[in-house]
């Protein structure tokens, strides 16, 4: 080696304090996996770069990534089921059919047990949230039948250790994992004629709130209402008396803002939440985000209503950012000529954002 290659890892020693340091791993990027009906007899999976669209200045139409990441094939009468638990994406067809899991990390494609039959009544579960300190749970519930005459079913899915047959002893023998589906003990406790309208994760992991409403009142109040949390560690129950928690579906909770974040799809705002107390029964505080974000246009809002496609909220943990997912029309297109098996009338619309808040606005 050279005097003057020396003298420049010398220096470079000398400028870190006496210690090399070694080079700042690579920043993980963040996806958005994205699952779309495309009418033909197929749901497809598509995989967004999330940190390049917010890179780029380029705010013109752009086309999704093909060819897409999956596509599952089914007929037009059979609908499909995702939901998300850590790094992998399930995708459910009732009634038999077992599940596919595509690990996000690796990318590898396996098979998973099918839904339970407490939650095969639809296509649709109605609610699924991940919760757990040390080991990640996904609680899923469903609204039993469109008669309700059932209970909300209550099932849980997370990866666990295969019991090993009771003639097997070899100790050296690796542990043998797969997904499990279980009954959760206590069921839910709201009526069978009320239905979820949101839901949210405590902080602490392994609390979870849900408001629910009566369905099919004509009341000009609503009808009962209430909030209730479960203890998911102890299995218990917790009647929070009759507030709603402000926002509608899922909220997400934003350790650096402190809240949870979710939308407010009847006027087309994000809503912040302070967590609500798991002893107390007093409604949390919570604000609205002045700025409109969807839903601005009347010929969008009359889009929400006769597709069904309602905008989505996603938390890019770890980022402080969030991902708005909306469908929208294409310009100059009215929106009762939107839709049909030849009409190519709507875009998606993805808003990335962070956001600020405090407790004293």
């Amino acid at each position: 080696m050279s005097s003057k290659r020396k003298r420049q890892d010398r220096d470079e020693y000398d400028r870190c304090g006496g210690v090399k340091t070694a080079p700042a791993p690579e920043k993980r990027r963040k996806h958005l996996y994205v699952m779309l009906d495309d009418r033909d007899n197929a749901y497809r999976m598509h995989k967004i770069d999330v940190d390049a669209l917010a890179d780029s200045e380029d705010n013109d139409m752009l086309l999704l990534p093909e060819p897409a990441l999956l596509q599952f094939g089914t007929d037009r009468h059979s609908g499909m089921c995702f939901f998300a638990l850590g790094t992998s994406i399930f995708a459910t067809r009732t009634p038999d059919t077992p599940a596919l899991v595509y690990d996000t990390d690796t990318g590898g494609l396996t098979v998973g047990p099918p839904l339970p039959d407490k939650l095969r009544a639809g296509p649709d579960i109605t609610m699924a949230m991940a919760a757990g300190n040390k080991k990640q749970i996904m609680y899923a519930l469903y609204d039993y039948d469109t008669n309700y005459l059932n209970p909300h079913p209550m099932e849980a899915i997370s990866w666990e250790v295969v019991p090993r047959h009771p003639h097997v002893h070899e100790r050296h023998l690796p542990r043998v994992m797969e997904w499990t589906w279980k009954s959760v003990p206590s069921q839910p406790p709201y009526g069978r004629m009320d239905e979820i309208v949101s839901y949210a994760v405590h902080p602490d992991q392994r609390t979870f709130f849900v408001s629910v409403k009566e369905a099919f009142c004509s009341r000009s109040d609503g009808g009962n209402k209430g909030t209730f949390s479960l203890d998911t560690k102890h299995c218990e129950w917790s009647w929070h008396v009759d507030w709603m928690l402000p926002f509608e579906r899922k909220g997400y909770y934003d350790a650096e803002l402190d809240a949870w974040m979710g939308l407010r799809l009847t006027d087309g705002r994000v809503c912040a939440c302070r967590v609500a107390s798991r002893s107390s029964s007093a409604p949390p505080e919570w604000k609205l985000l002045q700025e409109k974000l969807f839903c601005k246009d009347p010929q969008e809002r009359q889009l929400m209503a006769l597709s069904g496609i309602r905008p989505s909220l996603v938390y890019m943990q770890g980022s402080g950012r969030f991902c708005l997912l909306e469908c929208v029309l294409r310009e100059g297109v009215d929106w009762k000529h939107a839709f049909g098996d030849d009409a190519h009338g709507c875009l998606l619309r993805l808003t990335i954002f962070g956001l600020k808040y405090d407790h004293q606005g």
